[in-house]
């Protein structure tokens, strides 16, 4: 890729300062190599992303990192949990959460705990 049409992604996929949740589409299929683990969307120059990635190495968090300027296979997942151009965009189960704040992350992943709990609880 050249490095002005680098430069166009890079600046579509810009950082959010901003936080804000969202739903999973019911017929959004997850990657196989995902399960059970948060999925962080993110581009190489975002300082959130690193503060996410850094925040959930710290805590021993499973989670799987995709870069949408690397693969246009990542871009389509992206946009398939509702990404419209700013990265992060961290994927906990069925809820979404764009940009990165510690005690939004800690709420999201928490349910995400609980959720799996309850669907692997023996009756």
């Amino acid at each position: 890729m050249s490095q002005k049409a680098h430069q166009v992604v890079n600046d579509a996929f810009r950082s959010i300062s901003t936080v804000s949740s969202g739903q999973v589409a019911r017929d959004t299929e997850r990657p196989a190599d995902t399960a059970g683990k948060v999925i962080l969307y993110r581009n190489a120059t975002c300082g959130y992303c690193k503060k996410a990635a850094s925040y959930m190495h710290s805590r021993d968090i499973p989670f799987v990192e995709r870069d949408v300027n690397a693969s246009a296979t990542f871009r389509d997942e992206y946009r398939a949990y509702g990404g419209k151009g700013g990265v992060p965009l961290l994927v906990f189960g069925s809820e979404t959460l764009h940009g990165f704040s510690e005690a939004a992350f800690d709420e999201r992943y928490a349910r995400m705990t609980q959720s799996a709990g309850k669907t692997n609880a023996v009756p």
